[in-house]
């Protein structure tokens, strides 16, 4: 029994599944396309029953199967994971913060806040807050809004802060995706 494996010669990519069975050669080979083979099933190397298996992760360079990730590929995916983590961690601290709004100090955190923010502003809409309204800051400290208009200032310059902080996340995945060295991960440096 012989492996083959048919491929986009521009590419290397393996086009189709891999042939595995009697025949000895290939000789319906679409334009564009060259094959590898045979290999004989008893004498094959792991690379070419692993591309058997797997053809999506191997291509062909120079007549020769290779393996897509090589070990500098895993360092890069690991730094680049490592530093989004990072971005992330300094996001959310960044998140907790302090804001003050029309004289108003109000501490802030986006995970238990903004919930929060959403359901006083659906009684502020629905015209059932009185005012002065007390809220509760993520430290539990009491915080008084004298009019709608306080409340509604603080909302506003909350969620002018978030975007700010998304933007600035996206902005960070974008430059890590885009790296193609550990080293040029590393010199990514995150603040908030």
């Amino acid at each position: 029994m012989n492996y083959f494996f048919l491929y986009v010669v521009s590419t290397g990519e393996i086009y189709t599944t891999p042939y595995f069975g009697n025949a000895i050669e290939w000789t319906n080979i679409p334009e564009g396309c060259a094959v590898i083979g045979p290999f004989d099933s008893a004498t094959a190397s792991a690379t070419v029953k692993d591309a058997y298996l797997h053809p999506n992760y191997y291509i062909v360079q120079n007549g020769v199967l290779t393996a897509k990730t090589t070990m500098a590929d895993l360092q890069l995916a690991d730094a680049q994971s490592s530093k989004l983590a990072q971005v992330k961690d300094l996001a959310d601290k960044s998140l907790y913060t302090t804001v003050t709004s029309n004289g108003v100090t109000y501490n802030y955190s986006a995970d238990s806040g903004y919930p929060a923010f959403q359901k006083l502003l659906l009684g502020v809409v629905a015209g059932i807050i009185t005012y002065p309204y007390t809220l509760y800051d993520v430290n539990h400290v009491a915080v008084s809004f004298a009019t709608v208009g306080a409340l509604t200032l603080l909302f506003q310059d909350i969620s002018v802060r978030e975007n700010a902080v998304n933007t600035k996340i996206n902005d960070y995945v974008t430059q890590a995706k885009a790296c193609t060295t550990v080293d040029q991960v590393n010199a990514i440096v995150v603040s908030f």
